[in-house]
């Protein structure tokens, strides 16, 4: 437990420092919205989340200069009749595990920052079939009993009738550029979040891509970045 204090305090003093020596941060908040066809209707969720670009400084010494992307934010959430829900999670469809926010801003790098309408990724309850969007359709996720993380399933984006019954299909996915406050509340609809940590919903650190299992391959990081880094620090002080 001391060496965990002791790191916590080192992160701490190496970001301040970071600050101080010229390290840039470049922050973009973006809002996704969800929306589902059901025999009620449509039913819609959305959430922001912000990506920060740090790039270190020019610096006459060997460092590394690379330019490194952070997600803050948590899962979109989609409350459907009878009480069930349907997560667009922290991870895309195809997506680099080191860089998990390099897809969106690529999408904002091609489309341009500030564009005023919202970037349709599916819409017309039908994926579009353009490369520049299909990597950046998030994983849809849903509980048999939301409070037991390892009843994890996924669900295909144009399948969901199978999984919740006639009537119910993906209408659409869009994504706009905002300055509204991150989202945060996941922890009403999934309890186990307030005890959220570092690692895999099985509780291991490592993510098994054999397994068939999908609560062994997601993590408490796609429903929430804040609830496991305030955790983290929560049992480390």
């Amino acid at each position: 437990m001391k060496v965990l204090k002791i790191l916590a305090v080192s992160a701490l003093v190496i970001f301040l420092s970071m600050k101080a020596c010229g390290y840039r941060e470049d922050v973009t908040r973006y809002k996704m919205t969800v929306e589902v066809e059901t025999p009620s209707g449509i039913r819609s969720g959305s959430g922001v989340r912000q990506m920060s670009l740090v790039t270190p400084p020019f610096l006459p010494i060997p460092v590394n200069s690379r330019s490194t992307w952070h997600l803050k934010g948590e899962a979109v959430t989609v409350e459907l009749p009878d009480g069930r829900l349907l997560f667009a999670i922290n991870l895309g469809e195809h997506v680099d595990f080191m860089q998990p926010t390099d897809g969106m801003s690529r999408l904002f790098r091609r489309y341009g920052r500030g564009a005023p309408k919202p970037i349709s990724i599916w819409s017309n309850s039908r994926r579009l079939k353009a490369s520049d969007y299909d990597n950046f359709m998030p994983m849809l996720v849903t509980f048999d009993d939301v409070n037991d993380p390892s009843t994890a399933r996924l669900v295909e984006p144009d399948e969901l009738d199978a999984e919740f019954g006639p009537g119910f299909k993906l209408h659409r996915i869009t994504i706009n550029q905002t300055n509204e406050r991150v989202t945060e509340g996941i922890e009403k609809y999934l309890p186990w979040m307030l005890e959220a940590k570092r690692g895999n919903l099985d509780g291991s650190q490592f993510t098994n891509m054999q397994t068939d299992e999908l609560y062994e391959q997601i993590g408490y990081w796609h429903f929430s970045t804040e609830l496991v880094d305030r955790g983290f620090f929560e049992r480390i002080f």
